[in-house]
């Protein structure tokens, strides 16, 4: 049966993959999310600056 249908399963599986991409591209909204940390430690000179 596997042998019979092989070609269905696959086209299936790139026809569904297909409509898969095109809803998360087209019609979800994309929603983006960042954040960044900046740790700085200054080092004490000679010349009496901090």
């Amino acid at each position: 049966m596997v042998r019979r249908n092989g070609w269905l399963m696959i086209l299936l599986g790139i026809l569904f993959s297909g409509i898969s991409f095109g809803v998360a591209k087209f019609v979800i909204p994309p929603m983006y999310s960042s954040s960044a940390d900046l740790l700085v430690n200054r080092q004490h000179g000679d010349d009496g600056r901090d």
